[in-house]
């Protein structure tokens, strides 16, 4: 270890991208990198944190989440902490607020990239409200509508992307490359965005991501930033259950919550009913599951789960 680096940490593996960034990072600026073969638990972040004068830390929004709720939050000294950086996902406002306030010496940083480009933009000298940060020096941006056309400051559609040098596109894999570049050599990233006047880039959803129920877009993470401020909801992910003709989506909650809440169907509807708008409502119904996936090795846990739980589900389509 070098006597004067600092110590950066993440819980994730060299076969995410944001674990290999924090390798070259490490490599980069001088830190030492502690590594931990144990997965992400609140105790083990704990425990890390209390063992090594930790500096710089990377973790996804969701284990935030997590960690605001358990009471060794509040015995750990975070003093040693300067940059703890989010990624993976959108970040809310109140978990921003929430680590900078706990951080007496340090911030929170937000920042947002693709695998096909790497980092993309970051807030790292200025943070704004609900926003990933300005476009790195080697990346250009732009907003998009449904056909193409570039679109002003403040109006909201597709973010595309090109880097300083072109890229090849996906290896042995010419539909997928055609599919992911307009003819100008454009990365369509599939993610609803706007910048405003000085630049700094909004994520609002995922293009793919986006629900349709009779005619009404719902963005999944409006519906996920109501349900995960609701007491004893430790994750929660909204998807859509197709109805019968294929014509809709029924939003539907996926929820894990804490082994002491006694949180039910019943009481989540009701808290989300009262706060959005009719064609907004889970009429996919909720369900409660022991893990949320983080990765695609898990995918087909969390769609048996559904599938076990969906089946004596009564739907709430016509009410």
């Amino acid at each position: 270890m070098l006597m004067n680096s600092g110590i950066l940490f993440t819980f994730s593996p060299l076969f995410w991208s944001t674990g290999f960034y924090c390798l070259m990072l490490s490599l980069t600026i001088g830190d030492a990198r502690l590594i931990t073969r144990k997965p992400f638990s609140e105790d083990t972040f704990f425990d890390l944190m209390q063992q090594y004068p930790i500096n710089n830390v990377f973790t996804p929004p969701s284990y935030i989440h997590l960690l605001m709720r358990h009471k060794r939050t509040k015995t750990v000294d975070w003093s040693n902490l300067k940059t703890w950086t989010f990624g993976g996902s959108l970040v809310s406002e109140e978990i921003r607020n929430y680590v900078d306030a706990l951080l007496p010496n340090g911030r929170s940083i937000d920042g947002y990239g693709v695998s096909e480009l790497g980092p993309v933009a970051v807030d790292l000298f200025g943070r704004r409200s609900h926003s990933v940060g300005q476009l790195l020096s080697n990346v250009s941006g732009k907003i998009v509508d449904e056909v193409g056309t570039a679109l002003s400051n403040g109006e909201r559609g597709e973010l595309l992307l090109k880097f300083s040098e072109p890229l090849l596109g996906y290896h042995n894999n010419r539909t997928e490359t055609a599919a992911a570049f307009d003819e100008d050599g454009w990365l369509r990233t599939g993610d609803i965005a706007s910048f405003d006047e000085d630049g700094y880039l909004y994520i609002l959803d995922r293009k793919k991501d986006l629900l349709i129920y009779r005619g009404y877009h719902i963005a999944p993470a409006g519906l996920e930033a109501i349900i995960e401020r609701i007491e004893g909801v430790e994750q929660v992910c909204v998807v859509g259950l197709p109805t019968e003709d294929g014509s809709s989506d029924l939003p539907a909650a996926v929820i894990v919550k804490s082994s002491q809440s006694d949180l039910n169907e019943e009481k989540i509807l009701q808290i989300v009913d009262e706060q959005v708008a009719d064609h907004k409502r889970l009429r996919g119904g909720v369900f409660f599951v022991s893990f949320l996936p983080m990765t695609e090795n898990d995918s087909g846990r969390i769609a048996s789960c559904l599938g076990s739980q969906g089946a004596d589900k009564t739907s709430n389509e016509d009410q």
